[in-house]
């Protein structure tokens, strides 16, 4: 019989790196876990992607050089970080790397962030929530800052669209992880040990 995650095993931290952990084991290997940190660096190379696309660059040419600076600064740290398997402190710091280069940047420089980038701006959002409540704060304030950016657009339908989508992607993202819950995990347990 399997055990439930929160309920029969005792964790007290996010369910994001479990929920990696077990989409991995389930998908490719429960024997050999060593070839999960390549999700770590698939996490690294959608956030240095995330900068590539991030409206803040315009020419290719510096798109290139953002990602490949961002890779470059990343990797001095990458050892120290990658030996580790699968931590919510990596997880959650390439996920907003996601939001800044997507969301908050382009607000801040006023410059219209695109509509994918809204969407898995709200999409990562709520995968940072389910990783480690100490990133609550945080994104509290980078959206309500971001919020506060969006000041500059004129077309307030635009802002309202913006904020559809945003709150539709961290929708689809938190009831996913809901309906991850029911099936291997204990929701209660995880508001009681978290």
């Amino acid at each position: 019989k399997s055990k439930t995650l929160y309920l029969d095993i005792f964790a007290h931290h996010g369910v994001i790196p479990y929920l990696i952990s077990h989409t991995y084991i389930t998908i490719f290997n429960p024997e050999d876990y060593l070839d999960i940190r390549r999700v770590m660096i698939m996490l690294a190379l959608i956030s240095a992607f995330a900068i590539y696309k991030s409206p803040i660059f315009k020419e290719r040419i510096i798109k290139i050089f953002a990602s490949g600076l961002y890779l470059s600064l990343l990797s001095a740290v990458w050892i120290k970080s990658s030996m580790h398997l699968v931590l919510y402190q990596p997880i959650i710091g390439l996920l907003y790397v996601i939001i800044l280069s997507q969301l908050f940047f382009p607000l801040f420089l006023k410059i219209y962030p695109s509509e994918k980038g809204v969407f898995w701006s709200g999409f990562v959002t709520s995968l940072i929530c389910f990783s480690a409540y100490s990133a609550g704060p945080a994104i509290v304030f980078l959206l309500i800052s971001s919020y506060i950016a969006t000041n500059f657009i004129k077309n307030k339908k635009r802002v309202a669209k913006y904020f559809l989508i945003f709150s539709g992607a961290f929708c689809l993202s938190f009831f996913l992880i809901i309906i991850w819950f029911f099936f291997f995990g204990d929701l209660k347990g995880y508001f009681v040990y978290h």
